[in-house]
């Protein structure tokens, strides 16, 4: 059966994700402007579906590009939407008219593939309908970098979203630093631009060549607030041996869960809580747990991850009956 792709600009690993089953693209065109709430989405979702190819499979890469698939009203066909972003996180802040349009939009969906456990839970709360678990996977490897595992420097990388708790991050390094000025806290990417450099705080925006930091490091946090997504860039430090501390909910949580790596998950991203962990690591020989996670990371390669993809998303479309 063939498959359509239904994307804007896609993500590397979900680009990859479409391309291992065979998929043809459909780049959703932006005829009508951009961010006018209650308008743009619907306008260029009907637009769109216009000249949407016909298929056996739509598979959307997320619910914002499944517009133009639900507009074209499909009979015999299945529908599909890859669930990787935070449209189902807001539900509870959006108006009575746009939670009842979405609510509609995903029951017209057959199935979805989920990036995480707790997005797959997120979705089960809303629609009862099939559900498949695909983890992503870097599109970079860093197994060969070797991260210190005995400084106090800690690693953030993300984008300027202050859901994803860098802000918090920053704070527990200053509270840190009050008795040790060893502490450094090296932010990348656009959430440089909410935080300003002082003692210990480094706002390096763009990096190019983000090895030169694993290679500084012992830490990565990521102390997200309702985040649940799976973040790629944990499991390209984890490589290098980086030691990874994750909120609650995140898409990793799970699997850490599974390997008895609950030390590492933050019950709240409290600055303070934050700060306690780092404490509590810092007086440890952290060189066993490096090799654990470097162990762990080898089980999200793109090779092994597309294979798993393929299996869940054939099952899937076996699943669903129309």
């Amino acid at each position: 059966m063939g498959t359509l792709f239904v994307t804007n600009k896609p993500n590397y690993c979900h680009k990859r994700f479409a391309e291992s089953v065979h998929s043809e693209f459909y780049h959703v065109r932006h005829y009508f402007p951009d961010g006018i709430p209650l308008m743009s989405l619907p306008i260029n979702g009907f637009l769109n579906s216009l000249s949407l190819p016909k298929s056996d499979i739509y598979f959307a890469e997320s619910i914002i590009d499944y517009y133009p698939i639900y507009y074209r009203n499909l009979k015999k066909c299945k529908k599909i939407i890859l669930i990787a972003e935070d449209t189902l996180t807001m539900m509870d802040k959006m108006n009575k008219l746009k939670r009842n349009y979405i609510l509609k939009l995903l029951n017209s969906v057959d199935g979805f593939l989920s990036i995480s456990e707790s997005f797959k839970r997120l979705v089960l709360n809303y629609v009862k309908k099939p559900v498949r678990v695909v983890y992503p996977f870097p599109h970079k490897d860093f197994f060969h970098v070797r991260a210190p595992t005995n400084t106090k420097n800690v690693l953030f990388i993300g984008r300027n979203d202050k859901t994803k708790g860098f802000m918090e991050l920053v704070e527990a390094i200053k509270i840190l630093r009050k008795d040790d000025d060893k502490w450094n806290i090296y932010l990348i990417g656009e959430c440089s631009k909410s935080v300003k450099n002082a003692d210990g705080v480094h706002s390096l925006g763009y990096v190019k060549n983000m090895e030169n930091y694993f290679k500084i490091c012992t830490y990565f946090v990521h102390p997200g607030n309702r985040d649940l997504t799976t973040p790629a860039t944990i499991f390209e430090a984890m490589n290098s041996g980086i030691i990874p501390i994750i909120s609650k909910g995140l898409g990793q949580d799970e699997i850490f869960r599974r390997k008895n790596l609950n030390d590492l998950i933050l019950p709240n991203n409290n600055p303070e809580t934050i700060a306690k962990k780092l404490e509590d690591l810092s007086q440890n020989n952290n060189r066993k747990l490096s090799k654990r996670v470097i162990k762990l990371s080898k089980d999200f390669r793109e090779r092994g991850r597309l294979k798993i993809f393929r299996e869940e998303f054939n099952s899937l479309v076996n699943d669903i009956e129309i």
